[in-house]
């Protein structure tokens, strides 16, 4: 299958990266646990990554099929890992915007910081509403102003413009969240409730877990560093000036996540 989009942090780390972000289950706890039931019998995982959710769905509800898609060929194969031997768990290469179900085929769909990478996110929105069932329920969870959001002043603030323009040209939308609610009604979904949470939330000198874990996020990003800055140096000094940002006392960086819950009339 021919790729239509490319994931910016493409990287063979980055599916480590992301299995040591996710906590699953808190995230079922949280938002999907309300809206499985007896009647509750597939689940459509859009962008699953390496799958940290749909394994502990499959392990949690073994009576409910639960599907997951990624474009990634690296993302599967490490999905696939990872679900290896729960049953109801199925792990395929897709294109969220050409989902490859019959209409009507799930229950309860979401789709978790994916739609910031996607350029085309409506086509993705109506394929959801396309493949859930009437009645069912599509949750979206998406970040808003990452990156960007912090006082005092970035010191190198030319140079973060510059690389997030590069990023936005590539497809990336640093304010996808804002848009997520939008996006659901013109893809004909009926939108439920609308909830807004910090996310990144790092005031004064960040602690040493998340400080390692920011800095192979940048590490995985520098290759778009340099595409950027057009410069190995500066874009190494960058990546070194955003740190130092995150150690500093008196620095506050922040960014906040939307979760859209709709329903297919």
């Amino acid at each position: 299958m021919k790729e239509k989009y490319s994931y910016f942090m493409e990287d063979p780390r980055e599916a480590i990266r992301l299995t040591q972000k996710v906590d699953a289950t808190e995230f079922v706890q949280r938002y999907l646990k309300e809206y499985i039931t007896s009647d509750t019998h597939d689940i459509l995982d859009i962008g699953c990554g390496p799958a940290v959710i749909d394994a502990h769905l499959g392990l949690q509800y073994p009576e409910v099929q639960i599907t997951g898609i990624d474009i990634s060929s690296v993302r599967v194969e490490q999905a696939q890992k990872n679900t290896l031997g729960i049953k109801n768990v199925q792990i395929i290469k897709a294109d969220a915007i050409i989902l490859p179900f019959v209409d009507n085929s799930f229950d309860l769909l979401f789709c978790r910081f994916l739609l910031e990478y996607l350029p085309d996110r409506l086509s993705a929105l109506k394929e959801m509403h396309r493949v859930c069932k009437p009645g069912g329920k599509v949750i979206l969870q998406d970040l808003d102003g990452q990156l960007i959001s912090m006082y005092p002043e970035f010191p190198q603030k030319e140079e973060l413009k510059t690389v997030l323009h590069n990023l936005i040209n590539g497809g990336f939308d640093p304010f996808v969240g804002r848009k997520l609610y939008f996006l659901s009604t013109l893809a004909n979904l009926q939108v439920l409730k609308v909830e807004l949470e910090p996310y990144h939330l790092i005031a004064g000198k960040i602690n040493e877990k998340d400080y390692a874990a920011w800095q192979l996020k940048l590490d995985i990003a520098m290759p778009q560093i340099e595409k950027a800055l057009g410069d190995f140096k500066k874009a190494q000094l960058f990546k070194e000036a955003y740190l130092d940002y995150l150690l500093d006392q008196n620095s506050l960086i922040f960014s906040t996540v939307f979760t859209v819950l709709s329903t297919k009339g």
